[in-house]
């Protein structure tokens, strides 16, 4: 049986071709070749496979054999799908604008470059325990699933402007030495759990529709290189599965650019475990967004706002009023802003804690009272605590509270001098200082209160538009 110009056939690749039209699966046990270079198939069957009219099933399955040759199917259409498991390929493979229902290509291995730029696999390629020496994917068109659960990779996996309607899986143990997938649209999840990852791992600019994890209770964390760093700039994702330590590498974070990373919340069955980053400490969380600074230029506020939308959605609004106080003061160390409005944006963060704690100007406006109760005594008497008596520490109290309220006016205020009550025993004369430092307990007491009112208002304000 002649199928191929050129060189004829070997009596192994007719055995092939016979069984796949008949059934459209081969499955070579290893010893029923007689010699086992006998299983190999030519680059020409290979081409024959995705261009012959003489097969009449819409899967082929072939496994345990080795293809030694390269071979180019460049625009070819095949309206079948195409499993190769367990197989060997040692040349190069140029599928660049290859248009077949599916790929199934699990535990097979690619010594050479497996080039996929443009091709359209209508129901995604699976290549769980697959080894790759490189594997081009960008602009590819995929309908399904992108699979590379355990796989392994020799060169970082390109995949610039990849398109995925399914999910994309890189997960549990796959060896990825960095990865780009820049501009990528992602139809449902992204997940690299338990990957071992070196190089860049680059998702700039990627839109993706589910979940972008990184973590899964019960699984083992991602395991950084050295030389690994993730970009996640300007990703949009609906969710995120993550822990904080997904991002550890050793006692420290890998290096993370979250400049305008921005998702919805956190994903749901992290939040059932309580193993998502919604649990972890505010001060941790915090820690990890600054180390993320590094890799941008500029000062970026989003992944903040981002993180404590998430939180707040997921119940932890405590958690979340800290981030946004994180982010106060970084902004107040950061931004690019006047000495004025730093100093401003300072006070701001001391006195209410930049809006999202004004109970702070309370707790500092008692602690100015009682600063100021206790000098309107020590003014008169120093430290001496002989004459202190019921009416004077009232009075004491009155002349404190005028000051801290400088705007109302109280009736029968005590004299600043006390010594007329106290009934011949030694006392000081008020100084110039003394009325100074009253004085500046009447700014700091009308500082303390504007800035009280400006945070409850803002307050009701955000309430009533949230």
């Amino acid at each position: 049986m002649q199928e191929q110009p050129g060189k004829p056939w070997s009596a192994f690749e007719e055995k092939v071709a016979s069984a796949l039209k008949q059934t459209g699966r081969y499955v070579h046990t290893p010893g029923t070749a007689g010699d086992e270079e006998q299983a190999n198939l030519s680059g020409a069957f290979l081409l024959w496979l995705f261009t012959t009219q003489d097969i009449a099933h819409p899967i082929l399955h072939i496994a345990n054999v080795t293809f030694p040759d390269a071979c180019d199917l460049r625009a070819h259409t095949a309206d079948r799908h195409f499993e190769f498991c367990d197989c060997h390929f040692l040349g190069e493979l140029d599928l660049r604008h290859l248009r077949v229902r599916q790929l199934i290509l699990d535990g097979s291995d690619f010594a050479g470059t497996v080039k996929m730029n443009g091709a359209k696999i209508e129901q995604g390629i699976l290549a769980n325990g697959a080894h790759f020496h490189e594997l081009v994917l960008q602009a590819a068109d995929l309908g399904g699933n992108l699979e590379l659960t355990d796989a392994r990779l020799d060169k970082p996996l390109r995949a610039y402007q990849l398109r995925v309607a399914k999910s994309v899986f890189i997960r549990e143990g796959t060896v990825l030495p960095g990865a780009n997938l820049v501009n990528a649209q992602i139809g449902s999840h992204c997940q690299f759990r338990g990957a071992r990852i070196s190089g860049e791992l680059d998702l700039t600019g990627a839109v993706i529709d589910g979940e972008l994890q990184f973590g899964q209770a019960g699984k083992d964390p991602i395991q950084w290189a050295a030389d690994a760093s993730l970009s996640l700039r300007n990703v949009r994702a609906r969710s995120f599965g993550a822990r904080l330590s997904d991002f550890r590498r050793g006692a420290d974070y890998v290096p993370v650019d979250l400049a305008g990373f921005s998702f919805e919340d956190f994903a749901a069955a992290s939040l059932k475990d309580n193993v998502s980053l919604a649990h972890e400490s505010p001060k941790e969380l915090l820690k990890w967004i600054r180390r993320s600074e590094a890799a941008s230029s500029v000062f970026d506020p989003k992944p903040y706002v981002e993180l404590a939308h998430a939180l707040e959605k997921a119940g932890q609004t405590e958690t979340a009023r800290k981030i946004r106080i994180g982010l106060g003061w970084r902004q107040t160390a950061k931004a690019h802003i006047s000495p004025l409005a730093r100093l401003g944006q300072f006070i701001s963060g001391v006195f209410i804690g930049f809006g999202h704690a004004p109970w702070k100007a309370l707790s500092l406006f008692l602690i100015v009272f009682l600063a100021g109760m206790f000098h309107a005594y020590v003014a008169s008497f120093g430290y001496d605590f002989r004459p202190l008596t019921s009416t004077i520490a009232i009075d004491s109290a009155r002349i404190s509270l005028e000051n801290s309220i400088p705007l109302v006016e109280f009736a029968d205020l005590p004299d600043r001098d006390l010594c007329g009550q106290a009934s011949g025993l030694s006392c000081h004369e008020v100084t110039s200082l003394d009325h100074l430092l009253f004085d500046v307990q009447k700014i700091l007491s009308l500082l303390l209160a504007s800035y009280f009112v400006a945070a409850v208002t803002g307050y009701a304000t955000m309430r009533r538009t949230d």
